[in-house]
């Protein structure tokens, strides 16, 4: 299987995480594959098997010595290839309140130090019943053990999943109004953090992005299109007939009329 783009989720690390439940799953032929999907809970898996995660639809080798971070509201399923697939997991919720946050890829391959790494999850694992606030200690220790993993920075390694939710959500809603605490809430980092990692990948925030794009849809249905030209503008959301034609003077060279 060719290498896909590892998703880079931001962790938030700032408070200890409530761990739900936790164990090992054993799987193996007549149990091919399980489907997950936790709304509001992160995913950590340490596997022990060669076997494929496929996360949103896109499928990610994974060998024995991998860790993976699953975030909230992601769909993700497992493959395994034969009997005895044996994992540790465990399925968490963390607060956003505080300011510290790791960029973390959806894998990370521990090596030689896997078996440590396994090795101190076994409180998690098997003292989640019985010493509960011992085992989400544990579990925050791992999980800054793998924010500050030196290979954590994978080469394969593509937008941050933030952008592409945004990008998506832009996508799907190309005239509503964007509001920035909603979007943010939606890919599920802050306001602020959004707006940098805008900056940083496009030069400009989310809302300008969201604007441009909106404009690039109306040059097409414009070029394109019967439609006329308050009809484009309310298919791309501009009320304000004279803002439109400003807008696309501006980011086209032409005014509205003149690009039909």
């Amino acid at each position: 299987m060719p290498p896909h783009t590892l998703p880079i989720w931001d962790l938030p690390i700032s408070a200890a995480p409530k761990l739900e439940f936790s164990g090992v799953g054993r799987h193996g032929e007549l149990d091919p594959a399980h489907a997950y999907h936790y709304p509001r809970h992160w995913c950590l898996h340490a596997y022990q098997y060669r076997g494929i995660l496929t996360i949103d639809g896109t499928p990610h080798e994974v060998h024995p010595g991998t860790v993976s971070l699953v975030p909230p509201g992601a769909r993700f399923e497992h493959r395994w290839p034969g009997p005895d697939c044996v994992h540790f997991f465990a399925i968490f919720g963390l607060s956003r309140r505080g300011a510290t946050s790791a960029p973390i890829p959806a894998l990370l391959r521990l090596g030689a130090r896997f078996e440590a790494f396994k090795d101190s999850m076994e409180p998690v694992v098997y003292g989640a019943a019985t010493r509960p606030l011992r085992a989400a200690a544990r579990l925050w220790d791992l999980l800054w053990t793998l924010a500050e993993f030196p290979e954590n920075a994978s080469e394969n390694a593509g937008p941050h999943p933030a952008l592409m939710r945004a990008h998506r959500w832009m996508q799907d809603h190309p005239a509503e109004l964007l509001r920035l605490p909603q979007l943010a809430a939606h890919c599920c980092v802050s306001g602020n953090h959004l707006i940098r990692l805008f900056h940083k990948e496009h030069g400009m925030g989310p809302a300008e992005w969201h604007r441009l794009n909106r404009i690039r849809r109306a040059e097409q249905l414009l070029r394109h299109s019967s439609l006329t030209v308050k009809a484009v503008a309310i298919e791309t959301g501009f009320t304000d007939l004279q803002q439109f034609n400003k807008l696309v003077r501006k980011h086209c060279g032409n005014s509205p009329r003149n690009l039909r």
